[in-house]
């Protein structure tokens, strides 16, 4: 059975306004970086060396940060974005 690619990799789920939850696919890399771009391209917030134990890991989102963004995870050569909205 083939399985789509963000099933093997990275899935994101805004928990709440400025929690995010990252699930680790089978293929995931356990160590990744998160991005958060508003959407003129600015880099707004960024976590490096996010190690996470488990299929998934937690990330708290300033809550200064307030409208629609883009979240680029990225683990070595591969990424994905995710277009969120926070209020």
């Amino acid at each position: 059975m083939v399985k789509p690619a963000h099933l093997e990799r990275y899935m994101l789920r805004l928990l709440s306004d400025h929690n995010l939850l990252v699930l680790l696919g089978e293929k995931a890399n356990k160590s990744l970086k998160l991005e958060v771009y508003d959407l003129s391209g600015k880099l707004v917030y960024s976590l490096k060396n996010i190690n996470a134990k488990g299929k998934s890991v937690k990330v708290k989102i300033p809550n200064n940060l307030k409208g629609a963004f883009i979240v680029k995870l990225i683990s070595g050569s591969y990424n994905q974005q995710h277009k969120i909205i926070l209020k």
